[in-house]
Parts: C-alpha cells; sequence; structure tokens
C-alpha cells in the first residue's frame, strides 16, 4: 500500500488530493513504476492520465464495463489480488475504501506522512499498533511545500508461535 496523508489521516476532499507536493509524487512514481497497481474506480479516474507507464492497473469497481483498458476491472479487492498473485510487487493506492478492504491483506504500507491537519472527507484508515511497527522514517524536504513530512514505511508485525 502506498498513500499520503495529513496528520488527521485525510487523503482526500471532494476527489482531489488537499496539497501539492512535488517530491511524494516523484518517490511514488519512482516506487510503483514497472508493479501492478490497484486501486479504485475514483482513483483511477482522478489519476489515469499521470499514472506510470508500463504498469499493470486492476480497478475495483461494482462497474467493470466502465473501465477502460488498458486497464483491468476486478469486482473485489480479492480478485484484483488474485489476478496480480504472480506479478510481484503490488501497489494498493487508494481511495480510502480500497485501503480499507486491502488492509487486512498487506504486509507493508509506504506513508508520506505531512504533519498538518487537512480538511477532508477521505481518510486513511488507522494503524493498529499491535499489528503494524514503523521500520523505516526520513525526513522528507522540499522547498516548495510550507509543512514538515516523513517518509515512513511500515511492516506488519511478525506473529509468534
Amino acid at each position: 500500500m502506498i498513500a499520503c496523508i495529513g496528520k488527521n489521516r485525510a487523503m482526500g476532499l471532494k476527489g482531489k488530493i488537499p496539497w501539492k507536493l512535488p517530491v511524494d509524487i516523484e518517490q511514488f512514481h519512482q516506487k510503483v513504476s514497472g508493479h501492478t497497481d490497484i486501486m479504485g474506480a475514483n482513483t483511477f479516474k482522478a489519476y489515469q492520465t499521470t499514472k506510470p507507464s508500463g504498469n499493470k492497473w486492476i480497478v475495483v469497481t461494482h462497474e467493470p464495463t466502465t473501465v477502460p483498458p488498458p486497464a483491468i476491472a476486478a469486482t473485489s479487492i480479492e480478485e484484483a489480488l488474485e489476478m496480480s498473485k504472480n506479478d510481484g510487487d503490488i501497489y494498493v493506492e487508494g481511495g480510502g475504501q480500497i485501503f480499507r478492504l486491502a488492509m487486512p491483506y498487506a504486509d507493508v504500507i509506504y506513508l508520506t506522512e505531512i504533519d498538518h491537519e487537512y480538511e477532508a472527507d477521505t481518510f486513511f484508515p488507522e494503524l493498529d499498533p499491535n499489528e503494524w511497527e514503523l521500520a523505516e522514517s526520513h525526513e522528507g524536504h522540499d522547498d516548495t511545500f510550507e509543512y514538515p513530512f516523513k517518509f515512513n514505511m511500515y511492516r506488519r508485525k511478525r506473529v509468534e508461535q
């Protein structure tokens, strides 16, 4: 999973990201380029012109006939994961409902976390500290951005047997 969120877990407002953070977009493209991307229909509509070429796009939707090629439609997160099981790295890219549905299947989450609360109507799910641990973190820097932010990677905790 990969996302950028505000301090209040904000991700979007009226179908748009409420900030412009160029360095995060660069990192996003570096991570997902050449891999499989799973997203909801609204996220696909919002970003289909900016997605890296060469990626396999799987769109989770209740209206599969509305998904244009080269994207592939899936009617559930489970179907999307089954379609991509042999693809190597898979990035779930949102939106909020897709993140909630995919959370039980995720092992790693890349989160750019901005130290500012944004007005939003779409939020990233809470990470249960009993299930997730911060594995990597480094301060981000972008002269064009007014708030501090970090690039964080969380890993699902291993269950001891």
